[in-house]
């Protein structure tokens, strides 16, 4: 049996959430390493608010365990395609578990440096990724040094935690177009939020959500509105002991932290990106 049929697939703009992310790069596994998560209804938090609806945006059902995979994912993809042999990370937190899964997904060996404050259980994680631990330093610093040396020995990918504006932001910035089509298609009176609330480490995901807002044209730069309100307030949030952005901000400029001294050790960078710190 010998059928020709030509389909004509319109694919609405509203419904396409990957962004500005390549296709091309997908070529090994078809599709983004993310998957797309629920944004749903929080009435606990919503009562707190006065009855204005909140919503929860659920990555931490990302295969990795966080949002990280959505960036990560992309620039691990967007480096083997161009031909990188090997993925060299110096996140012992999120990002390197990103990094690890991304690995094993692309069948391409994985080295994660991490320093000596790393738990022993988040090595282990590590390594039931498949990927090489190797720990040096006593802080992050020195082992991301130790890992450029790494990569550039190896000839492969340095995986930065949360630097990345051709790569890693343009991952991170699906999560703003999965959020617009998710209130779109609930028929909401005003389907943009008034505000996102967000936690900032380094700034990775910061500047993905700012990237995103540009690109669905909910940024002041990009509205066609004349009203403030027309555009969402994005509120970034740090820890106590780990908060190098508000220190920058209040500075007039970049800042580095003696040490950080908050319980949520991964969610800490001493400093953050230069060009985050820039953006807001």
């Amino acid at each position: 049996l010998n059928v020709d049929v030509n389909v004509n697939v319109n694919v609405d703009p509203l419904l396409n959430c990957w962004g500005e992310m390549d296709p091309g790069v997908f070529e090994s596994t078809m599709a983004p390493l993310h998957v797309q998560t629920p944004l749903i209804r929080s009435n606990p938090l919503t009562e707190l608010c006065g009855g204005r609806p909140v919503y929860l945006k659920l990555d931490a059902l990302q295969p990795s365990g966080s949002f990280k995979l959505r960036g990560i994912g992309y620039t691990c993809q967007k480096a083997v395609a161009s031909g990188a042999s090997c993925l060299v990370s110096s996140s012992g937190g999120n990002a390197g578990l990103a990094t690890a899964h991304a690995g094993r997904a692309l069948a391409v060996p994985t080295t994660v440096v991490v320093p000596e404050t790393t738990p022993a259980f988040i090595r282990e994680r590590l390594r039931g990724y498949g990927s090489k631990v190797v720990v040096h330093g006593s802080q992050w610093s020195q082992a991301n040094e130790h890992a450029m040396e790494l990569a550039e020995q190896l000839g492969g990918k340095l995986v930065h935690p949360f630097e990345g504006a051709d790569d890693t932001w343009i991952g991170h910035a699906t999560l703003v177009h999965e959020i617009r089509r998710d209130l779109m298609l609930q028929n909401l009176p005003i389907p943009i939020p008034a505000a996102i609330v967000t936690c900032v480490g380094g700034g990775g995901l910061l500047a993905g959500i700012l990237t995103g807002l540009d690109q669905v044209g909910w940024s002041t730069s990009t509205s066609t509105s004349s009203s403030s309100m027309s555009v969402p307030v994005v509120v970034a949030m740090e820890t106590v002991g780990a908060d190098s952005l508000h220190a920058s901000i209040e500075a007039g400029t970049l800042v580095t932290l003696p040490a950080i001294s908050s319980v949520a050790k991964s969610l800490g960078a001493a400093a953050p990106s230069p060009t985050v710190l820039k953006m807001c």
